[in-house]
């Protein structure tokens, strides 16, 4: 199946490594993580190169649901129960900051991907006391959350668990425009590192 991020996105081709190249970071791998990671580290001041054995923004960046969210599961719950509530609370509150921190880096570079703000659902076919429990343990690490009936969803569900502000956005768009400001390497497999 086509991915409808690449269908709806063009992403011009990079040059390979053709000769040995010194620089004082390596980022392997060209996919959104790799792309962000290499950004931050240009903007704090590095010589930064982005080494992609294939295209970048393929594989799991290309697949991608789209969605930036601290919904991420049933996982609040757990995590408070095996990591403790100061460890959940930091998890949620990273979360949140990197939402606010993709809004931020989107219209500081003007950046035309269709970012917006809306809620995540998590929903049950059936009323779950997990949905019940995930909801509680949101709410106590100060997550906008919220149960509610399924009925806005476009989809049969007896339940859903909402969290507001949370986005969405074309990956490909964003991670292109990233790209742009970088020193890129296509068609470049690492089969080996050295200091």
């Amino acid at each position: 199946m086509d991915s409808l991020w690449r269908s709806t996105c063009s992403i011009p081709a990079y040059p390979s490594l053709k000769a040995p190249m010194e620089v004082e970071v390596a980022v392997l791998g060209g996919g959104l993580c790799g792309l962000l990671t290499a950004y931050f580290l240009k903007e704090a001041g590095k010589e930064v190169v982005v080494l992609e054995s294939g295209r970048i923004l393929s594989g799991a960046t290309e697949g991608t649901t789209a969605k930036i969210t601290a919904q991420h599961g049933l996982i609040y719950d757990r995590l408070i129960a095996r990591r403790g509530e100061a460890q959940a609370r930091s998890y949620a509150q990273a979360q949140t900051r990197a939402i606010a921190h993709y809004e931020r880096l989107v219209r500081h570079l003007a950046i035309s991907c269709g970012f917006s703000r809306l809620p995540a659902y998590l929903y049950s076919v059936a009323p779950s006391l997990a949905l019940e429990r995930e909801c509680r343990a949101a709410e106590r690490l100060g997550l906008a959350a919220s149960l509610t009936g399924a009925s806005k969803l476009p989809l049969p569900a007896a339940q859903a668990l909402r969290f507001d502000e949370q986005a969405q956005f074309h990956p490909l768009r964003f991670g292109a425009e990233i790209a742009k400001r970088l020193t890129i390497r296509e068609q470049s497999r690492v089969t080996q590192v050295q200091p």
